[in-house]
């Protein structure tokens, strides 16, 4: 299972995803997961997506390290003889995260090291966690088995404390700081992590990207459903080259004998593909498409009149 690191992505404006179903021990796990963050590099936030993460080892703290800039004692457990404390590593392979606005994504399915993960790290203040209250189990354990009788104990053998607040998360389980259900949180988690990068002073392209990103997020997010019979109003031949054509129920936009991209409905008249990174907005006349402005989140423009409409024309880029 690619020691549980599921999915990378780069998600629209600029945010790094990392789906991670379990941790696995240091040793084990710590090739990918500098792997993970080398590829992540360039992103300006992060969310990691724990809402099928059911616990594991000591990958944790290894991972952990990324988002300090020092090493930092991160939890401590409490045997009866002895204490363990976790810290983060002095040396990671790659880049650092120590400044990068970082959010956990958590569900009730979210459980043991993952809970870790989200309750020490929420406790130092360096994540935002966002989804469901988790339920809660914060000891380590030891299993003893009886085979002869068909028995398995489960028996914690040490507590956990965090060294803020000096407790943990067993049976109360973590606290979301925005309380979401599960299947709404990694949406809100984006949105609110491209909410605080807009906030932020940045050179004019990264602050029009960040807020073209923002502003598709957010019309996603009202779920807009355009007639059926809109959609087949676009549908015709744009430009020199635009093809725009119904393929099942939606529309679909090919140009130069490229592959169709599917158009997603954004608002009225207005859709966005290639990952929201691109968007077609139509403009209408006596209920037919006239005309179509193509954008992309760099910057670029092109202005294309219907062929049906006015005669072939060249689209122009502004």
């Amino acid at each position: 299972h690619n020691y549980e690191f599921r999915k990378l992505e780069v998600l629209l404006g600029n945010v790094g995803y990392v789906d991670l179903r379990g941790f696995v021990t240091a040793a084990a796990g710590g090739p990918p997961a500098a792997a993970a963050m080398q590829f992540l590099a360039y992103t300006d936030a992060l969310i990691f997506d724990l809402r099928d993460n059911g616990g594991g080892e000591d990958l944790v703290a290894y991972l952990m390290s990324y988002l300090f800039d020092k090493p930092t004692h991160v939890h401590t457990a409490r045997h009866r003889d002895h204490d363990e404390q976790a810290w983060t590593c002095g040396y990671v392979p790659g880049p650092r995260f120590s400044t990068h606005p970082v959010y956990v994504v958590i569900s009730r399915s979210t459980f043991s090291a993952g809970e870790d993960f989200s309750y020490n790290l929420q406790q130092l203040g360096r994540v935002t966690v966002v989804g469901e209250q988790t339920r809660g189990g914060a000891h380590p354990v030891e299993f003893y088995r009886f085979p002869d009788l068909c028995l398995e104990l489960m028996i914690p053998d040490a507590y956990s404390e965090n060294p803020v607040s000096h407790a943990n998360w067993e049976s109360c389980g973590v606290t979301p700081d925005i309380a979401v259900s599960a299947d709404e949180a990694l949406d809100v988690a984006h949105r609110t992590a491209l909410e605080k990068l807009v906030a932020e002073d940045a050179d004019e392209e990264t602050r029009r990207c960040r807020t073209w990103a923002l502003e598709t997020l957010r019309l996603r997010a009202k779920g807009y459903s355009p007639d059926p019979g809109a959609l087949a109003a676009c549908v015709g031949p744009y430009g020199s080259s635009v093809e725009v054509t119904m393929r099942g129920r939606d529309l679909a936009m090919s140009w130069g004998g490229r592959r169709a991209h599917d158009l997603t409905p954004l608002a009225k008249n207005r859709f966005e593909f290639d990952h929201g990174t691109q968007q077609v907005t139509f403009s209408m006349e006596k209920g037919k498409a006239k005309s179509l402005v193509w954008r992309t989140e760099d910057g670029d423009e092109w202005r294309m009149a219907r062929k049906a409409d006015g005669g072939a024309k060249r689209g122009t880029r502004k």
